[in-house]
């Protein structure tokens, strides 16, 4: 054993008391039957990814699944999971009874092979967060401080606790992702290729720690690409996979023992697992088919482990899980029951604090909101420059109509680009925690829409301001404020639009597809100046861009409700739009309605949301499911199953 091997199982040791006392935990073992999963091609045809596949992951082991690329791993833990993958419930038992996968979620957990967690948080605030949505209501502060301190020294974080997740290595942005899970106690922890990307010392210790979890009792089920020899001195079972099939489950010691059957004796130079997975792609001849008889496609347990040696710590078996959080003298025994989830936060309280989440996160991210202040601030001031004292000069009056236009165009880029661009990425660690069951879609697509309404609130106001007063309007209060409502309202729908294609597109598809989406409501908005030679249907086409009735709304604001003329300079002898109704009978908006506008806006805006929100919640379900499956999650509406 090395120096570092040493150093890491003393510190595994020093705080294993510390862990005990947070997780210990009820056994769970889950078996699995005949599994069987197919893939659809881009050609429609399907592929089948698991061929017939049995196996069984038991409480107080580390359990490994590892193959060549291709052989279904993911695709395994993806259906134990049940995460993308709605599996058949008659194939999987959770101690011997069938699943039933809304109380299986309470009590799994997944960390997906990417990292993701928001950079602008440190470690600690990201734990606090986390605890809040996944301990009692009624944890105290100090209480949650307790838990997240005993992970913190667990997974060696307490000297990095205050540095943001941006400026940690990756070895250490790992074990955060495996200890904001472990806040709420989770009896299944599911890991894909938790070692990817980490130095040999690192994977040693990330997987030391997880050898610690099982010991206390957890179900740890990982993926792994290629385990070194250190590596699997830690797993206590190893379940190997060729081609959909499993042809070897049992004891890391036993591998070269199990070869021996069919021939191959494993080099001492060779790593075991390297051996194995030569095998089983025939590099030694065609001895796959064999293999897989051999172990009946995993129904074959003689090579496991003993229970006995794995699970002498481990309580027996339950369908409760006690969870006692230390906090100065205080004893909170918190139970969580399959039937019942007592500890689920209400929505209030999960659209508060994701309000708070989101309104820090967006203060923290300084470039982004540079950008935008920047961006709404010196557009405005370059248009009013611009136009600068048109509002009152009657030689100039046709200009009041393209500053409207330019006011209408302005307001939906700066609004739709910055959302689009924080939506792909917070999609990237919004679908782990909406798995992993945080908090609700709704309430957090609801703190979203909050924290967007502040934010175009300040935008608008300032914006307005600029252009109104640069340009000269009248200096009548009222009229600033039907002004404004329109800025604000053109804002929303924008950022609204922008945030159904951030949902539902990739984020170079949605920068392609949005500004190309507003250049045609811009054509659409600025069809005919002069109405009175075009169709109905010309006309219907051209009311479906919503910048129309923008436009028609900041020129009712500007030039309705008993506008005084404007004035002719006197170097001029005649000026044609001297008057409102000239220049609003020459632009063909004669008959603009304030109020038709702000409802039309109002319609648009809802219209928009609720497309969001479903695109979202498409994005976040959806995988390469059946139809029967898209029936499945279109049907939810609101609240994703705790």
């Amino acid at each position: 054993m090395n120096e570092f091997e040493c150093r890491a199982l003393s510190s595994s040791v020093e705080h294993g008391n510390e862990l005990r006392s947070l997780s210990r935990v009820a056994g769970v073992n889950i078996k699995f039957v005949d599994l069987t999963h197919f893939a659809r091609n881009e050609d429609r045809t399907q592929k089948q990814i698991l061929n017939g596949l049995s196996g069984e992951f038991r409480a107080g082991e580390l359990s490994a699944i590892i193959g060549p690329s291709g052989s279904g791993k993911t695709t395994l833990i993806n259906l134990l999971a049940s995460y993308r993958i709605k599996p058949k419930t008659d194939n999987i038992f959770i101690n011997d009874r069938p699943l039933d996968r809304g109380k299986f979620r309470k009590i799994s957990r997944y960390v997906l092979q990417e990292d993701y967690l928001c950079p602008h948080f440190t470690i600690a605030e990201t734990m606090m967060m986390a605890s809040k949505f996944k301990l009692n209501p009624q944890c105290s502060p100090e209480q949650r401080s307790a838990t997240i301190t005993t992970l913190l020294q667990f997974f060696n974080l307490q000297d990095q606790a205050n540095t943001r997740i941006q400026n940690i290595s990756g070895g250490e942005l790992k074990r955060v992702c495996i200890a904001v899970e472990l806040i709420n106690k989770p009896v299944v922890i599911f890991l894909d290729e938790p070692t990817t990307g980490l130095d040999e010392s690192t994977a040693y210790q990330c997987l030391l720690q997880l050898k610690q979890l099982s010991q206390n009792g957890h179900t740890v089920i990982c993926t792994l690409h290629s385990p070194s020899s250190r590596l699997l001195q830690l797993i206590d079972n190893l379940y190997t996979m060729a081609e959909g099939q499993c042809v070897y489950q049992g004891a890391v010691q036993d591998v070269v023992q199990y070869l021996e059957l069919f021939g191959l004796k494993c080099p001492i130079s060779y790593n075991p697992a390297d051996f194995l997975i030569e095998a089983t792609t025939n590099a030694y001849g065609n001895i796959h088919d064999n293999m897989v008889r051999a172990m009946e496609n995993g129904k074959v347990l003689k090579w496991r482990p003993m229970p006995e040696k794995n699970l002498q710590n481990a309580p027996a078996p339950s369908s409760v899980i006690r969870l006692t959080l230390p906090a100065n003298n205080l004893d909170l025994v918190c139970d969580i029951e399959l039937k019942e989830d007592s500890t689920q936060t209400s929505w209030w309280l999960q659209y508060k604090w994701l309000l708070q989440r989101i309104l820090l996160q967006t203060v923290r991210d300084k470039i982004n909101i540079s950008l935008r202040i920047f961006a709404h601030l010196f557009l405005a001031s370059l248009i009013g420059v611009a136009y600068i004292g048109i509002g009152r000069n009657a030689y100039f009056g046709m200009y009041n109509y393209h500053l409207s236009m330019l006011t209408v165009v302005v307001c939906v880029f700066t609004a739709m680009c910055p959302v689009i661009a924080t939506t792909g990425p917070e999609m990237k660690y919004l679908q782990r925690q909406i798995y992993n069951q945080w908090y609700c879609l709704s309430s957090y697509f609801m703190a979203l829409l909050t924290s967007h309404v502040l934010s175009v609130i300040i935008m608008s106001i300032s914006a307005s301001a600029i252009l109104y007063f640069f340009t000269e309007q009248p200096m009548q209060f009222f009229r600033f404020a039907l002004f404004t409502g329109i800025i604000f309202l053109t804002s929303m729908v924008a950022s609204s639009l922008g945030l159904l294609f951030g949902a539902r597109l990739k984020l170079q598809q949605a920068f392609f597809i949005g500004p190309a989406s507003i250049a045609v409501f811009i054509i659409l908005a600025n069809y005919a100046t002069e109405r009175g030679h075009i169709s109905t249907l010309e006309r219907a086409i051209m009311y479906t861009s919503c910048l129309r009735h923008s436009l028609e709304g900041i020129l009712a604001a500007l030039f309705k409700f008993n506008r005084a003329d404007l004035i002719c300079p006197p170097t001029e002898f005649f000026c044609l739009m001297a008057k409102p109704q000239s220049l609003l009978r020459l632009v063909g908006s004669l008959d603009v309605d304030y109020n038709r506008s702000v409802l039309f806006l109002l319609g648009y805006y809802v219209l928009f949301t609720v497309l969001a929100y479903f695109a979202l919640r498409w994005r976040l379900m959806r995988a390469r499911v059946s139809h029967l499956q898209v029936k499945w999650y279109v049907g939810r509406c609101f609240c994703l199953n705790r």
